[in-house]
């Protein structure tokens, strides 16, 4: 019986038929409880659907039964801990216990120094990144990752070396070539040498185009327009959830690279509030339980949507167990303001934005791989751009000032009054620690982890002016001539 069982669960598991397979593993286990695989691979369901508690307690339980790698276990445990419960702590006591059972584990290492980074300790991330290239010397992600540690330690020079000779000595995979590349052009940014710089993020772009194409993921203009068509359509509802009970976050969005983190470290600085971080729980409800989104809502009812919100603070209230103000800072949840406010109509939301040519620079800067479809294309990044805009326009004729809107280009440059404006508009007394948000220890898990460990500067802003040739005919679809 066993045996069928365990047959059936594996080939619903690989069929993505998630609910019926966890019911077979817990049917199996009820027969056979000391069965290591059939935990894991409960594990790996409960934790695919979002049940982390259970999941937790699945992996645990693959250990406690003979686990045959437990090292994985461990670093599943830790991905949960460190990804979706932010307790860095318990994923680094975790990592370091698969280090134990498997001195020299690559995965183990790389995540290691992956959450150094996200705790803002650069010589413990080098120290782990050194110690994966000790194991595998062409880790082509680990040499970005020291690279980018070297720019921002004021070694951009040797930086531009390092990987122009890595380039050099092999001939990589395509996107281990991308991963390096895009490092590279960091580096030559900040020597100053636009020209080469802007020459190596195409090629780097141009790959991971082509290796993301490969797997479908295409960004499509027509169905983004549909979308933002439909939210247009949608919102606002006609009823709105109860606004009682519920410590309700302040919702952070606005374009990638447009600020948001440097706005979440700021107002996570605050003494009353903790940083959430890009929480997935807005868009797994809406995944999991809004069945066509977003036309389906113009039929909830009151009741619908006050089982939305007790679902999203339930979620959200394991993350910070005291009675603290948390931050939700997913920027593509400028697509979901409408959304928000139905279920929230309290909501606090700031709307990060900045100079669009800066902005569009650094999204191309960044290696979004498989997770941004549009952008590595600069015509692709403006199309989405305008739609961005396009929608924001209604959101603010709508919910008016309860959008808050923040400028990072006049928050580097007057900081204190933008700061105490933010504070006020989000309820919060006056503190000091915002202006200083690299000094207090939060957890930042976002491409610019580095630079909001940092004083606030005005380094970047006009830095697209370096690159005015080469974007005047994107930023001429964003009827932005000069710049």
């Amino acid at each position: 019986m066993t045996d069928s069982l365990a047959a059936k669960a594996a080939q619903l598991l690989s069929s993505g038929r998630d609910e019926e397979a966890i019911a077979t593993y817990l049917h199996l286990l009820s027969n056979a409880p000391a069965s290591p695989d059939a935990w894991f691979n409960l594990a790996y369901l409960q934790r695919r659907t979002g049940r982390y508690d259970d999941a937790l307690r699945s992996y645990q339980a693959a250990l406690d039964h003979g686990a045959r790698s437990p090292e994985e276990v461990h670093v599943n445990r830790a991905a949960i801990f460190s990804e979706y419960l932010n307790r860095s702590d318990l994923a680094v006591r975790e990592l370091e216990a698969a280090l134990i059972v498997r001195p020299g584990y690559v995965h183990a290492l790389f995540n290691l120094a992956t959450i150094y980074e996200d705790l803002g300790d650069p010589a413990a991330a080098r120290l782990r990144y050194r110690e994966v290239l000790a194991a595998v010397a062409d880790h082509a992600v680990a040499l970005a990752r020291v690279a980018m540690l070297d720019i921002h330690a004021g070694n951009a020079a040797g930086a531009v070396g390092d990987t122009t000779h890595a380039l050099g000595r092999r001939q990589w995979h395509a996107e281990d070539a991308a991963e390096l590349q895009f490092a590279r052009a960091r580096a030559l940014d900040a020597t100053g040498q636009h020209a080469a710089a802007f020459e190596a993020l195409t090629f780097a772009n141009t790959v991971s185009r082509e290796a993301a194409r490969s797997n479908g993921f295409v960004y499509d203009r027509q169905r983004q327009e549909a979308l933002v068509d439909a939210l247009i359509d949608t919102f606002p509802l006609k009823h709105q959830a109860s606004s009682e009970g519920g410590n309700v976050p302040i919702f952070i969005c606005g374009l990638f690279r447009s600020g948001s983190t440097l706005v979440e470290q700021i107002l996570a600085a605050h003494r009353d509030v903790t940083n959430g971080g890009e929480l997935e729980v807005l868009p797994t409800l809406i995944r999991d339980r809004i069945e066509s989104y977003p036309p389906a809502l113009r039929a909830a009812s009151i009741s619908d949507l006050n089982d939305l919100r007790s679902r999203y603070l339930a979620e959200t209230s394991k993350l910070v167990p005291e009675f603290r103000q948390i931050t939700d800072k997913r920027p593509d949840n400028f697509l979901h303001i409408g959304l928000i406010k139905s279920l929230f109509p309290e909501a606090k939301i700031v709307h990060s934005y900045r100079d669009v040519a800066d902005n569009l620079l650094s999204i191309y800067f960044l290696n979004f791989q498989h997770a941004v479809s549009y952008g590595f294309d600069l015509d692709d990044i403006a199309h989405w751009i305008g739609q961005y805009r396009r929608l924001m326009e209604h959101w603010k004729s709508v919910y008016g000032s309860d959008i808050i809107a923040l400028d990072y280009d006049e928050l580097v440059q007057w900081p204190e009054t933008v700061v105490g404006r933010l504070l006020q508009a989000c309820g919060l007394p006056w503190d000091a620690n915002c202006l200083a948000p690299q000094l207090v220890e939060n957890v930042v898990r976002t491409a610019s982890v580095l630079q909001v460990r940092e004083a606030l500067h005005r380094r970047a802003s006009g830095r697209a002016r370096g690159y005015a040739p080469f974007l005047a005919d994107a930023l001429r679809q964003l009827d932005v001539s000069k710049f």
